[in-house]
């Protein structure tokens, strides 16, 4: 639809850190990969927002308080507009000739994304988060720096959401179509993980115990449309710490979100591939993370110690060296079956180091143990 190429054309122009300053947001400095600004969305003294002016999906996540979102989202909330008027005003301070009539359908997609989020927000039961975070072994603050939020998706009731709602909502890829009746993507108490940043999507894990014998594929969901290939969850996070002055442990790429929180907690930056492959943009955003600071990082590929696992190693190696930056690269392979989570629950900071470098091989020595 040419509303579709219009807004790429916007967010290919646009500028996030000139788009800010005319929102009227307190710029700090540059950090590399992103401009700081001060937090229109919390109390914010010391600058905890940053931009980041990738072309075609200029974007901004705050690290204090996790708001998050695109472009648009920004002028959205700034303005106190709908999201129709944030396109045009965007449109006309890049110069874009936007057809006359209303803004919607495929140029506001992300606004499902935004009134859902709000949903989360309405919904989000402290308790839940809670119990499932004790039952992990985690820590409540670990999973509120994600940006998670625990719901019981039963309270979302399609037939009770206003008709904008309801088409906001599916274009959100949350609410799905099964024999023509729109139904939520899944069903009953859920650990909700936002995905990305414009457009954005959504992790669904559910909270309730882990079934003995249930394969790990039941207890995921993602919402409809996502693009596992071009995601990594913690990305983010993990570009904050580089370019921050580099992580001295290196950049753990893992294959799961709990994956992720587990090493976060031990003090460790992690990514996650949200799967057993690694595509080559996702070895494209891993290098650039790893390079992001003043000093590169190694990157640890610690994928779980199982076949799929190891045939997994074996490709990401292949797809990292055929990136255009080159950080060096090692992979953890454990001695005994399990995911970095669970091999790693119940260890202290200092002891999970000295295990992962007990686990730690060269790429040659890796590929030879195969």
């Amino acid at each position: 639809m040419q509303l579709s190429k219009d807004l790429s054309e916007i967010l290919r122009r646009a500028d996030i850190v000139e788009i800010a300053r005319r929102l009227g947001l307190k710029l700090g400095r540059n950090e590399g990969g992103f401009t700081r600004a001060l937090c229109p969305f919390h109390e914010d003294r010391d600058p905890s927002l940053a931009l980041y002016s990738e072309p075609g999906n200029p974007h901004y996540f705050c690290f204090a308080c996790g708001a998050s979102g695109g472009l648009i989202d920004l002028v959205e909330k700034q303005r106190h507009t709908t999201r129709g008027e944030g396109v045009r005003w965007l449109a006309e301070v890049v110069g874009v000739d936007l057809p006359k009539g209303r803004v919607d359908g495929d140029a506001v997609d992300a606004a499902g994304v935004t009134r859902f989020t709000d949903w989360l927000d309405k919904h989000n039961d402290q308790a839940l988060m809670a119990a499932f975070a004790h039952r992990r072994g985690l820590s409540v603050e670990t999973f509120a720096s994600a940006g998670a939020r625990a719901v019981d998706m039963g309270r979302l009731k399609p037939n009770q959401l206003t008709p904008g709602d309801r088409s906001a909502y599916e274009r959100a890829g949350v609410l799905i179509r099964r024999r023509d009746t729109l139904v939520p993507v899944v069903n009953g108490p859920q650990i909700v993980f936002p995905l990305g940043s414009y457009p954005a999507a959504f992790l669904f894990r559910t909270a309730g115990p882990d079934v003995s014998g249930a394969g790990k594929r039941t207890r995921y969901r993602f919402s409809k449309g996502f693009r596992k290939a071009e995601t990594l969850f913690g990305l983010d996070e993990a570009r904050l710490r580089i370019s921050g002055g580099g992580d001295p442990d290196g950049l753990f790429v893992v294959e799961g979100v709990m994956d992720v929180l587990r090493l976060r907690e031990l003090g460790m930056t992690a990514v996650a591939v949200l799967g057993a492959s690694v595509s080559a943009n996702q070895a494209a955003q891993i290098q650039a993370a790893a390079t992001s600071g003043d000093k590169v990082v190694p990157i640890h590929l610690f994928l779980d110690a199982d076949e799929a696992g190891r045939r997994a190693t074996a490709s990401a190696i292949r797809a990292l060296f055929e990136s255009e930056d080159l950080a060096p690269v090692d992979v953890v392979e454990a001695d005994q079956p399990g995911d970095p989570d669970e091999l790693l629950r119940g260890l202290d900071p200092i002891s999970a180091r000295t295990q992962l470098a007990a686990w730690t091989y060269s790429v040659l020595a890796a590929l030879t143990r195969q």
